[in-house]
This record gives C-alpha cells, sequence and structure tokens, in this order.
C-alpha cells in the first residue's frame, strides 16, 4: 500500500510541475504579463525596426518622439505608418545628435504597430548600435500633458 502512495504522489508531482523556465523565458513571460503602457521597438535580421505601443488604456491625442540611432553605423531609408496610419509629422536629421522624429495625432490607444522603418548599413558598422526613443511627450483628448514617469 505505501508503495502505491509513493507512487501516486510521485506521479501527481511529475504531471503537476511546470518545466523549468530559462531566464530569458522567465524575462519574456514577465514582459508579456506586465500591464504598464509602453512604447516597443523590434528589430529585424534586415534591418527593419518596427515601433509599436502596447497597453494604452487612455487614449492619445499626440504622441510624439524622437529616434535616436548612430548615422555613421545606420542610415535611415524608409518610414510608414501602420496601425494609426501615417505619422501627422515627421522629420529626418532633426540635427546632430536626432536623426528622426515624429508625431501622431488622433485616437491612439489599445495596442499595435506605430511605425516600419527601414534603416541600411554594413553587418560590421552597425554591431553593438543602439537604437532608442526620447522626448516622449503624451497629450490627452483636453490639450494636457500625460505625466509618464514611472519609477520603476
Amino acid at each position: 500500500m505505501k508503495l502505491f502512495i509513493y507512487l501516486f504522489i510521485l506521479l501527481f508531482t511529475i504531471i503537476g510541475c511546470d518545466p523549468t523556465l530559462t531566464p530569458e523565458e522567465v524575462a519574456e513571460l514577465a514582459e508579456a504579463n506586465d500591464p504598464r503602457a509602453k512604447i516597443t521597438l523590434d528589430m529585424t535580421e534586415n534591418l527593419e525596426l518596427t515601433i509599436g505601443i502596447k497597453n494604452f488604456e487612455d487614449p492619445v491625442a499626440i504622441l510624439s518622439f524622437e529616434l535616436i540611432f548612430d548615422p555613421n553605423a545606420l542610415s535611415l531609408s524608409t518610414h510608414a505608418g501602420q496601425n494609426f496610419g501615417n505619422p501627422s509629422f515627421s522629420m529626418d536629421e532633426v540635427s546632430d545628435t536626432t536623426y528622426a522624429s515624429f508625431a501622431f495625432f488622433g485616437n491612439i490607444s489599445g495596442d499595435g504597430d506605430l511605425l516600419k522603418l527601414n534603416f541600411q548599413g554594413s553587418q560590421s558598422a552597425y554591431r553593438g548600435t543602439t537604437i532608442f526613443v526620447r522626448k516622449i511627450e503624451l497629450w490627452d483628448n483636453s490639450s494636457n500633458l500625460i505625466d509618464i514617469s514611472d519609477d520603476e
């Protein structure tokens, strides 16, 4: 009888346990379950960057940002609007340090892709290069700046 109980406990333990996750899988799960609003950047091997939004519960009337990258390593060849239409404003080579600026006007909410951007550059030149957004501004329908500061 004891053998039957031990086998039952062993079988229940094996069936009931999740497989061990790698640290990368744990990070992906945490990111997927994070309820905070965020702007996402996803780059493919062929240098296509997708900029999107996730968890934008409250509608945003104006969303603007600057895109920063090393112009010695990459050059922006094209950009196209996605789920929220074409940018209402876009400018390339704004200054020595800002190489693209975009703004979207309208009812921006939920999840979706904002832009697809295609870059050109040699693999040796862009290896280790960082692309990021800065000077993000969000305005609501009442022309109030939405505070995006977060201690986390």
